[in-house]
């Protein structure tokens, strides 16, 4: 099954992430206090579909990435994957039934822009599913 990406108040990288999600192929993608940045997309208009009319998925099998959550995405199963922009991350009260999970890192810094944690998630998961 193929994700559903969400994205929440990415500003700038919304680009970057919209290319990623093809480059997976991912076809949906659901957009959160976005902005309007989606006047120049890259060329996959038609292939990945943009939605910001749609209600937050309130699934179980929604995955939020979070820099300070305790499991690894590692350990977790999803069908939708939530990420925040770097200056407002996701709040617990959107989806108290999502799993939060993070992306295990070593380094020292506070957390990864939201195209490479988007990346990273979406190679999880194809290594997983594809």
């Amino acid at each position: 099954m193929i994700p559903i990406v969400c994205l929440y108040h990415v500003g700038r990288n919304l680009n970057r992430c919209y290319r990623t999600c093809e480059a997976f192929g991912i076809t949906d993608m659901l957009l959160f206090d976005c902005g309007e940045l989606t006047d120049n997309l890259y060329g996959a208009r038609d292939r990945v579909r943009l939605n910001r009319s749609a209600p937050w998925p309130s699934s179980d099998a929604t995955l939020c990435l979070e820099t300070n959550a305790s499991v690894s995405i590692r350990s977790v199963d999803w069908s939708h994957v939530a990420i925040g922009g770097e200056t407002q991350s996701l709040s617990r009260n959107k989806n108290p039934a999502a799993q939060w999970a993070k992306i295990p890192t070593t380094g020292n810094v506070s957390g990864l822009t939201s195209e490479a944690a988007l990346a990273i998630a979406l190679y999880e998961w194809s290594s997983r599913c594809l």
